[in-house]
């Protein structure tokens, strides 16, 4: 009742008939039509105990449901859009963002949505089920269904990772982006995808299967690929930073100091840092016994609370422990924040507001990214003694998983020219 309240008073008052009501008109049409789609059965289970399903029946709800839910999340987008247009461009507003403008981006959200959740569908018909058909979740959910199959469902994963994907896709097939500033963007995408694959399928076999265990040799492998994607996040913040501050700085000499060869070499020195530095982490564990407990206290194979089960000498092993921050957590924010001091002033100096607000924006994006991930390492760290094991686990996983999930929708709303392309 509430959706078509909203949908008809829009179509009755013409003075709703605007590009930004009729985002609001597909959006309560979208909750309308994503409600009937889930709703019913969920209410079957929960109050008449029927749980079964038909196997076609199930991939007509994903394939509804999950088209219903992506344009939700698009449909936010497109809001988000116009209110960014209406405020920072208010005199070009209504030029720019008329109803066929409307209309044509929402179409385009709709097919694109359509069409990545019929893959998704697609993918699933080519399983075959011969462990187990019982889906542990409250409707026809693509994870739980994929991973009930018994041939391969490597596919599958894949569609999973679209996000960083998609900005990856954009700056190679855009000449226009092949700057050194986006070759840094390309790998904190690739990282947050790398580390993202090496993390949250266990963190999810935790927590929605209870499956605790982990082989020793699985721990170690698992703790060093996400500590060198977790190290890399924090050397490609500074990364961008050093190009943001010779951007502002020294706009003359930018292009000739800031080449995509430098930008290159920069990249590669730190995958060498940060591999190094993991793998003498690793190569101290090894020499540990573990006679007490194995009970590792965190959400993943987190490298103190691993040495700190050992009963035999673990000195160096806290020494890397505590170096381990400093060079690739507090040291890069130092950096970061002592370069903006300098952005600050260069800032200061430039003449007219429009051009120090111009220049200011290129850094928001980065600003944003770097807000993400160091504030609940901060936090977790300042408050260690008096936070909570499961505030501080919640922390942690807070700073590993919502930046690579929110870095490439930061990317492409704040920055012009992917949105452009």
């Amino acid at each position: 009742l509430g959706n078509t309240i909203v949908m008809a008073v829009i179509i009755m008052d013409h003075n709703l008939r605007t590009p930004k009501y009729v985002a609001v008109f597909n959006l309560a049409f979208v909750d309308l039509f994503g409600s009937s789609a889930l709703v019913p059965k969920v209410l079957d289970i929960f109050l008449f105990n029927h749980y079964h399903v038909p196997y076609y029946d199930c991939l007509v709800m994903v394939f509804f449901c999950y088209t219903c839910l992506s344009m939700q999340s698009l449909n936010l987008v497109i809001l988000c859009y116009d209110r960014l247009m209406a405020i920072t461009y208010p005199l070009h507003y209504q030029m720019r963002i008329t109803n066929r403008f409307m209309f044509n981006l929402i179409a385009f959200a709709w097919v694109f949505a359509i069409i990545a959740v019929l893959i998704a569908v697609g993918l699933l018909t080519r399983l075959s089920y011969c462990r187990s058909v019982v889906v542990k979740s409250y409707f026809c959910d693509h994870g739980q269904i994929y991973k009930l199959a018994c041939n391969d469902k490597t596919p599958n994963m894949v569609i999973e990772g679209l996000g960083n994907t998609i900005v990856m896709a954009v700056i190679i097939l855009d000449h226009n982006l092949r700057t050194p500033k986006y070759v840094a963007v390309f790998n904190l995408a690739f990282v947050d995808l790398f580390g993202s694959s090496a993390l949250v399928p266990k963190v999810l076999d935790i927590f929605l299967f209870n499956h605790y265990h982990v082989p020793y040799y699985d721990c170690l492998v698992m703790f060093f690929f996400c500590y060198t994607c977790l190290s890399m996040q924090s050397l490609n913040l500074v990364i961008l930073c050093y190009d943001r501050l010779m951007a502002i700085t020294y706009p003359l000499h930018y292009q000739m100091r800031i080449t995509n060869r430098f930008m290159f070499n920069l990249i590669a020195f730190a995958w060498v840092f940060a591999i190094i530095a993991v793998l003498i982490a690793v190569g101290l564990l090894t020499r540990l016994s573990y006679c007490r407990s194995v009970v590792v206290k965190s959400y993943f194979c987190d490298h103190g609370q691993i040495y700190k089960l050992a009963c035999n000498d673990k000195t160096p092993n806290m020494v890397i422990g505590g170096l381990f921050p400093f060079l690739l957590v507090w040291l890069p924010l130092a950096f970061i924040v002592l370069s903006y001091s300098f952005i600050g002033q260069a800032l200061s100096k430039i003449a007219t507001k429009n051009e120090r607000v111009k220049a200011f924006k290129t850094c928001t994006a980065h600003l944003s990214l770097v807000a993400l991930y160091f504030l609940p390492i901060l936090v977790t760290f300042t408050m260690s003694s008096r936070i909570n094991l499961n505030a501080r686990i919640i922390n942690l996983s807070m700073a590993s998983v919502f930046p690579p999930m929110l870095n490439p929708i930061i990317y492409v709303l704040q920055t012009q020219e992917i949105k452009e392309s």
